[in-house]
């Protein structure tokens, strides 16, 4: 279970290092945007993202980022060998750590919330905090959904203006859309 949370928060402090700054101006899709389903099958992850978005798929763990002018979406997988969150008590030790780590990580990363919840019937917890990421500052809402042999990451960020408008619509949208088999390659 540890290793679980080590790695899930090394993914957050890594897809921060690896933010990329699209050449787009910067814009906010409309949370009615349509969306083109992206199926990524060596990692068990089908999701839908806006069409007007460049989809780059990236080297394992990322599968892939979408970044579209100052905010970005990506996913990881990992395949796991140790026993997953399951129950209540495992997904509330489960946050535990991964606030713990984030906080050891990066003492100036301000958790504004978190939550248990579930993705399409699989266990998940919600993170949502402000952190520095390339220089910039964004605030993050990273979703980790545990099902069959596999760790799922859905990273959504923006700067904390633009953050609300994208989260109560577009990132709602995206979060909502994926789907995991729980077999990553």
């Amino acid at each position: 279970m540890r290793a679980v949370v080590l790695v899930s928060v090394a993914t957050l402090a890594l897809a921060g290092c690896a933010a990329e700054r699209a050449s787009a101006p910067s814009l906010l899709i409309p949370a009615d945007s349509p969306l083109k389903t992206q199926s990524f099958k060596r990692s068990g992850l089908t999701i839908s993202l806006p069409r007007q978005v460049a989809v780059r798929t990236r080297k394992a763990p990322e599968v892939f980022r979408a970044p579209s002018a100052d905010w970005y979406v990506a996913g990881f997988a990992y395949k796991r060998a140790e026993q997953l969150p399951r129950s209540t008590s495992d997904l509330r030790a489960a946050r535990r750590r991964l606030l713990a780590e984030a906080r050891r990580r990066d003492p100036h990363f301000k958790v504004l919330s978190s939550k248990l919840t579930k993705s399409r019937g699989s266990p998940a917890i919600q993170i949502v905090g402000d952190q520095v990421l390339d220089q910039r500052r964004l605030r993050t809402r990273s979703l980790h959904v545990y099902k069959g042999k596999g760790e799922y990451v859905l990273e959504m960020a923006a700067p904390p203006a633009e953050f609300p408008t994208l989260d109560g619509g577009l990132f709602d949208r995206i979060a909502a859309s994926l789907r995991v088999t729980g077999k990553p390659a």
